[in-house]
């Protein structure tokens, strides 16, 4: 049990310095926003928004879905859930926890992949020229924590629907 809760802390402090990251990007995509929306009518538009928006876009979603995870503030149907006996509603939300731990695992294992071929050819973003290995990595650390929190949901035993 040691090393549930050793995760479980662990993933705890990643999610929320990762959800402080995620803030401070936003308010960087938020003023380059409202920057090029005031400065493209006279003529001096940021020419690199639409990389630095999207790029951004991509991490705010990543690094802030963690902390939402844990919180329970994501969307969730679970009005076929609700309507069962409590353990078959753990049972489907188990089988929910293991289905989605191996798809975001492959996710981390193909964001990591990415990255460390990012960082062996030098590959740069298009119009910034920012290494790219450095999104891949934030997004698999983003990744590998929701992982690692579906692989803890799965072993709880106090779950609630």
């Amino acid at each position: 049990m040691i090393f549930f809760e050793r995760l479980a802390s662990f993933n705890k402090r990643a999610s929320r310095l990762m959800l402080f990251i995620s803030v401070l990007i936003l308010a960087f995509a938020t003023i380059i926003a409202c920057l090029n929306m005031i400065l493209r009518p006279f003529g001096y538009p940021i020419s690199s928004s639409f990389e630095i928006l999207g790029l951004s876009g991509a991490l705010i979603t990543c690094l802030g879905l963690t902390d939402s995870f844990q919180k329970g503030n994501h969307i969730a149907v679970d009005l076929f859930v609700k309507k069962l006996p409590e353990k078959a509603g753990i049972f489907f939300i188990t089988i929910g926890n293991i289905l989605s731990f191996f798809i975001f695992a492959l996710i981390c294992y193909k964001f990591f992949l990415m990255g460390y071929d990012s960082l062996k050819t030098g590959e740069l973003t298009e119009s910034l020229k920012l290494p790219l290995f450095i999104m891949f990595f934030l997004l698999f650390a983003g990744f590998l924590t929701i992982t690692a929190e579906l692989f803890l949901n799965i072993f709880n035993e106090n779950q609630k629907i």
